[in-house]
């Protein structure tokens, strides 16, 4: 088992200010029926933009610390910490409302572990993927499971703009297949 408890709980102390006003548990990184988008950041000299200004290198350090989790052992992190990441430059209070959820997603799974133990029952490679088709440019992601543990996985923003939701999926499965 691969395990970042201590990297989770040192995160979590370190931004603890940022979590005062969170104290709700979550059962998922990010809400389910909320859109962001890049219309939502504030336009320069607004006052949302002067509200945020001392919270941007939060914001940009949160993402960081959650890309690396994400990237290492974390693979229910993967979409949120993508969305997040769009918006590092000037987030807004909304993205940083998400970032806080993630903390406290965070601190309710810190021992949350990547396990890898051959399964006696499943042999080769087995490649899941699947794609959004409600932007501009579709999301794709994959997760790659060899002897039934997971070895890869990803979510991204595709490179090109699908004309159906079959295309988008295409892509995705041709990315994963790369």
């Amino acid at each position: 088992a691969l395990s970042q408890e201590l990297y989770v709980k040192d995160m979590l102390r370190r931004y603890a200010p940022h979590l005062a006003t969170t104290m709700r548990s979550f059962d998922s990184p990010m809400a389910d029926d909320v859109q962001y988008s890049p219309e939502q950041c504030p336009a320069a000299g607004s006052q949302e933009a002067e509200d945020m200004a001392p919270l941007r290198e939060t914001y940009m350090s949160v993402v960081g610390a959650l890309l690396w989790l994400a990237a290492c052992t974390r693979p229910d992190l993967t979409y949120t910490t993508s969305v997040l990441a769009r918006f590092v430059s000037n987030p807004a209070r909304i993205h940083y409302v998400a970032m806080q959820r993630v903390l406290a997603y965070l601190q309710t799974t810190p021992d949350v572990s990547l396990v890898l133990r051959p399964d006696s029952k499943q042999s080769g490679v087995d490649i899941y993927t699947d794609s959004s088709w409600d932007e501009k440019f579709s999301v794709s992601g994959c997760v790659i499971f060899f002897e039934g543990c997971l070895v890869v996985w990803y979510s991204r923003r595709q490179r090109t703009v699908s004309h159906s939701s079959a295309e988008a999926e295409y892509i995705a499965a041709s990315l994963a297949a790369r």
